[in-house]
């Protein structure tokens, strides 16, 4: 779990500095590991900063995507 946490925090800040290939790497692999571990709200979070830098990406159907997955998983999370 812990991992998840720190590859989110480094995608961020990697999108933050403008490196999204980077922010997309870390940003994906702190998904996948929250996703396997069934961590709804790490997995929230890491689908918001992969919607972002697939924006910048120019990859709009791909954030499309990780949005509404945000949306879904902010919503399963306020309803349990």
């Amino acid at each position: 779990m812990l991992t998840s946490i720190v590859e989110t925090d480094l995608a961020d800040t990697y999108h933050r500095l403008g490196k999204n290939e980077k922010a997309y790497e870390f940003a994906l692999l702190g998904y996948d590991k929250a996703k396997n571990n069934n961590d709804l709200k790490r997995q929230k979070n890491a689908a918001k900063v992969l919607g972002h830098v697939l924006t910048e990406l120019e990859q709009e159907s791909e954030a499309l995507y990780y949005f509404k997955k945000y949306a879904e998983l902010e919503q399963e999370l306020n309803t349990s």
